[in-house]
């Protein structure tokens, strides 16, 4: 399956028990292998907070949702001066901003 960011960003994103967690807002690449790390998420269940999911979270893509997995780990994404950011590193899964 190829899809376009756009298409991507279209798609909302559930665990397999079919928790509703928001909906794809942008990817995170790794530019020395050219693939996706993560998948931002904006949450359906607190406004204004983003979600990061690494690939190996994802169990697969359906016409119009990502479905990962319901074993997700969510943490509030700090800098390394402790200081709430937007700069993603390589996690599972994590929630960002405010």
């Amino acid at each position: 399956m190829r899809i376009t960011l756009k298409q991507l960003k279209k798609m909302n994103v559930e665990t397999i028990s079919g928790k509703k967690l928001g909906k794809v807002s942008d990817v995170v690449l790794q530019t020395d292998g050219q693939v996706v790390e993560q998948y931002e998420v904006k949450t359906f269940l607190l406004p204004g907070k983003t979600l990061l999911i690494g690939r190996s979270q994802i169990v697969r893509f359906e016409k119009e949702r990502l479905i990962v997995d319901d074993e997700v780990d969510v943490a509030e994404k700090e800098d390394s001066d402790g200081v709430v950011g937007t700069n993603p590193e390589p996690i599972t899964m994590r929630e960002i901003g405010n």
